[in-house]
């Protein structure tokens, strides 16, 4: 009798058992394209950069399904003083809008690149905080309403990420799955 019983309880907790297993097989095969696709379009030199900086899971692709997004300042680029976010998905958007691809990898990367210390309406102001790159504070948040309804985002879309490098006003990145784009906002 108490085989029985304990049965039907066994084989949930085999199907329970398969899907966590199944969902953990997907995060690890994101977070695995993730790092394939920022060294080769980063180099190798990236994770010394990243060293202070943001890795984020949250679904910034309105899709439902949650996205690696990192966030860091780059201190060895000889082009000049730059905060990058790579976005990366699975499966992402077009290469037409910017995403970046490699031949044995299902996620795409899509990358922002923001000046630091100019005069660009979305640069980042230079903080010095020691060590290196840790003045910049990168975090999910929800999307306002007013955003909303200018940037005309889906409903689907409720989470965008808040830059703050401690100075000037925080900037705010989102997605825009009609365009497959990263979209910029100030406060």
């Amino acid at each position: 009798m108490s085989v029985r019983l304990i049965a039907p309880v066994i084989a949930a907790w085999l199907v329970i058992t398969a899907a966590a297993g199944d969902a953990r097989a997907d995060a690890e095969t994101l977070v695995g394209d993730a790092y394939r696709l920022l060294r080769y379009w980063y180099g190798t030199i990236w994770a010394q950069d990243f060293t202070n900086g943001t890795e984020i899971t949250a679904d910034l692709t309105c899709d439902g399904v949650a996205d690696e997004i990192y966030a860091w300042r780059d201190g060895v680029n000889p082009e000049g003083n730059y905060f990058h976010v790579a976005l990366v998905s699975q499966p992402g958007g077009s290469a037409d809008n910017g995403w970046e691809r490699l031949p044995d990898v299902t996620g795409g990367l899509l990358p922002l690149r923001l000046t630091i210390g100019g005069d660009d309406q979305f640069a980042l102001c230079d903080s010095t905080v020691a060590p290196f790159g840790s003045g910049y504070t990168t975090t999910v948040v929800p999307i306002p309403a007013d955003a909303r309804a200018r940037f005309a985002l889906p409903a689907s879309c409720r989470n965008w990420l808040r830059i703050d490098d401690g100075m000037c006003d925080a900037l705010w990145v989102g997605y825009d799955p009609g365009q497959q784009k990263l979209i910029l906002d100030r406060n």
